[in-house]
């Protein structure tokens, strides 16, 4: 829908930053081989991304795992006990939960389909007036808003990644979300990155989250 993808502003610094956050990825192969360790090399590589406002403080990420449950006949992405929220320099499991059919949000399009999923530009979510975020993710991203309402984090950009063993059965799907909306940082270039993120991680997180290491 229009609204959520934004314009390429400065595809020259966006194309820097995400080739500075891709340089990241091969880390993952010397840290700690387990979901946790890798949710926080992840979370390292979208922080680096271009801040909307061109400051170079750390973006407000939160790196998650997150696995279907079913209850009362409904299928419901939710997060597990690995996440990592950089805010916080912490780890905790959220409330945030996703339908897979019909999908509701990013998470569960990624798991429904089988495909990255990525967004930014979502508008501000404001306590005194928060319809605007509600009726957009509701609109655009197929979340009822009091569901969205619910939420402890009201991101501006998301990027979702199926995982699994074989890519043929989606186990669970990485949720990255970002309180910046990512101005001037392309919705494609947030695509190519979280297929770099499938291509390198998505069957080791898998096999990580089998054995739940």
């Amino acid at each position: 829908g229009e609204g959520v993808e934004v314009a390429e502003g400065h595809p020259a610094a966006a194309a820097e930053a995400a080739g500075a956050a891709l340089a990241l990825l091969p880390l993952g192969d010397h840290v700690h081989r387990e979901p946790a360790g890798i949710l926080g090399v992840l979370g390292e590589v979208a922080a680096r991304l271009p801040r909307s406002n061109g400051l170079r403080e750390r973006l407000s990420i939160r790196t998650s795992l997150c696995a279907t449950r079913s209850t009362d006949g409904v299928t419901r992405l939710v997060p597990t006990d690995y996440r990592f929220n950089h805010a916080k320099d912490g780890v905790g499991k959220g409330v945030s939960q996703y339908r897979v059919q019909p999908a509701e949000g990013p998470p569960g399009a990624a798991y429904a389909t089988g495909a990255v999923q990525a967004v930014v530009g979502l508008p501000a979510y404001e306590r005194a007036r928060p319809n605007a975020y509600l009726e957009h993710v509701e609109r655009e991203l197929n979340v009822p808003r009091e569901v969205a309402r619910r939420w402890q984090r009201h991101a501006r950009s998301f990027l979702s990644v199926p995982f699994g063993l074989t890519s043929s059965k989606v186990d669970g799907v990485l949720c990255i979300d970002i309180l910046d909306p990512l101005v001037g940082f392309p919705r494609d270039d947030l695509l190519t990155l979280g297929a770099l993120i499938e291509q390198q991680y998505a069957v080791l997180l898998a096999a990580l989250w089998a054995v739940r290491i």
